[in-house]
C-alpha cells in the first residue's frame, strides 16, 4: 500500500531476482538505489542478518501489496467482517 514509484519498483524487482539467485550483494546494491530509505534499510538489515527468506518475503509484500491503494485499504478496514473473528 505504500507509494512506490516506477524506479523503486524496478529496483525491488531486481533485488528480488538477485536474492532468488542467491546473490545478496547484488540485491543490496539494488536496494541502495531506492528513494524510500525505510524500505531499503528494513530489507537490507534482513539480508545482512542472513535472513534471506524473510527478506524475500518482505520484498514480495512491497512488490505485490494486498491493497494497491490507500482507498482500497480503507474500504477493506471499514468492512464489518474485518472486526469479527
Amino acid at each position: 500500500m505504500s507509494d512506490i514509484g516506477t524506479e523503486d519498483l524496478a529496483a525491488l524487482q531486481s533485488a528480488d531476482a538477485a536474492l532468488a539467485e542467491g546473490d545478496s550483494m547484488v540485491a543490496r546494491r539494488h536496494l541502495a538505489t531506492l528513494d524510500n530509505l525505510e524500505v531499503a534499510d528494513e530489507i537490507d538489515a534482513l539480508i545482512r542478518a542472513g535472513l534471506h527468506d524473510d527478506a524475500a518475503h518482505r520484498l514480495n509484500l512491497f512488490i505485490n501489496p494486498k491493497f494497491p491503494s490507500l482507498e482500497e485499504c480503507i474500504a477493506h478496514i471499514g468492512e464489518r467482517r474485518h472486526f469479527y473473528v
